[in-house]
This record gives C-alpha cells, structure tokens and sequence, in this order.
C-alpha cells in the first residue's frame, strides 16, 4: 500500500466526550483529524505506518499542510519544516518514536505475574486511594525524530503529561481504580494543575480550566467520576 496521503480524503471526527457526573451537557469534546475508510491500525498493521503515534501525527501535518488555517492546524507543533513535512506525507521519510513510559510491571510474564492479574479480575473492587494525596509529577513518555536525524540528539518533538508517581497507569487499571486511560490520564492532569497552576503547563491545559478545584478534589478523592465515552463505532 502507498504510503502517501496527499490525495487520501480526511475529516475532523469526534473521540470522545467528557461530563462530570451530575452534568447535563459537555465539559470536552476531543476531535482530530482521521483519514476516512482507511483506519488509523489496519495502516499500522500493514506496515504504512510504524505505530499508531506515527499515523496520528503525520494524519494532523497533512491536514495541517492542507488547511492551515484551521483553528485544530494552529494547535499542531511545527517542528518541521515545509519540505520535511511534504518528505513525511508523501512517504518518503518516516517520524520515528521512541517511547519512555513502559511500566516494567506490564510487561513481566512470569507465572506470579499472570496469576496475580488473573486473580485481580474476578476480585472486588480494591479500596481505591486518595488520588489528591499521591504524588503526580510531569513525564516525557515519548520523543520523535525525523528519518536521518541524530537519534543521540535532541528529539524534534514530544510529549510530557502529568503521571502519579507512584501508581501507573497500568496498576490503576489492574486495580479497578480507574475505568480506563482517558480516566487516569485526565485525572492526573487536572491534579497536577490544581497543584502547580502557575506552571505552563497548567496555563496550556485543555482541561484543567474546564473544572474548580473543589471539582478536582471531588473527582480525585472518588466522590465524584469523569464520564468518559468513546465515540468510535
């Protein structure tokens, strides 16, 4: 399959919505672009792409290079140049990612390990900890660079989002603490700037204006849930 995008059909679909529980309406709609009748996996899968990271993020430059002024094209980094991101949607040169965040938890395949989280499935909800007391910290779980740079060298682009520190995703979900990575991610978001709302990266967050912090405290003590809902078919 051809790996240049330039001609493919795309369109702004919509992901997911967020409410509080009690809400009536929305409090976020997450859209971005999609290439249409072509999913984003089945072109990782057949080698088009090399992880789904790739497919996002060069899917938002070419509709970026399309319609750049877009209010969604004005949000994407442009730590590339126009060539390059021509080279990059035509396929003549790949992004290549290299992630941070591995829970090393996750990947064990021991028999204590696969009996553990066995075990976890069919038990009752463990008593879920007070997500406004553990410690939350920014992390880099991915950079990317462009085929033929320097991989020893500063990466073009990434991302650094809030995490706790001590509970990862992974063991969250294991636990039953949170429903599913929209959850936690979110939720460790929105803590992370009511801690450090002077921090930049509180003044960016899509999220963190949308609630009070009497709201995040509810939301991160578990008196109240995010309602997450996916809209994929």
């Amino acid at each position: 399959m051809r790996r240049d995008i330039t001609e493919w059909p795309m369109e702004i679909i919509r992901s997911f919505t967020m409410k509080l529980e009690g809400d009536e309406d929305f409090r976020y709609v997450s859209e971005f672009p999609e290439l249409l009748n072509i999913p984003g996996p089945y072109l990782t899968y057949k080698g088009v792409f090399s992880s789904p990271h790739e497919c996002c993020l060069v899917t938002a430059l070419e509709f970026a290079r399309r319609y750049p002024y877009h209010k969604n094209s004005k949000a994407i980094k442009r730590e590339f140049k126009a060539n390059e991101i021509l080279d990059i949607v035509t396929g003549k040169k790949k992004i290549i990612f290299v992630s941070y965040n591995d829970d090393p938890d996750e990947w064990k395949d021991d028999v204590k390990t696969r009996i553990t989280r066995r075990v976890k499935k069919i038990l009752p909800r463990l008593s879920r900890p007070d997500f406004s007391k553990e410690p939350v910290k920014l992390v880099r779980i991915y950079g990317y660079w462009l085929e033929g740079d320097d991989l020893e060298g500063k990466p073009r682009g990434g991302v650094d989002i809030p995490q706790f520190s001590q509970i990862s995703f992974y063991k969250a979900e294991l636990n039953k603490w949170v429903r599913d990575d929209p959850d936690y991610t979110i939720m460790a978001d929105l803590e992370f700037c009511r801690r450090n709302p002077k921090h930049n990266y509180a003044k960016k967050s899509q999220y963190y204006k949308l609630f009070s912090n009497a709201e995040i405290l509810e939301i991160s003590k578990g008196r109240k849930k995010l309602i997450i809902e996916s809209c994929w078919e």
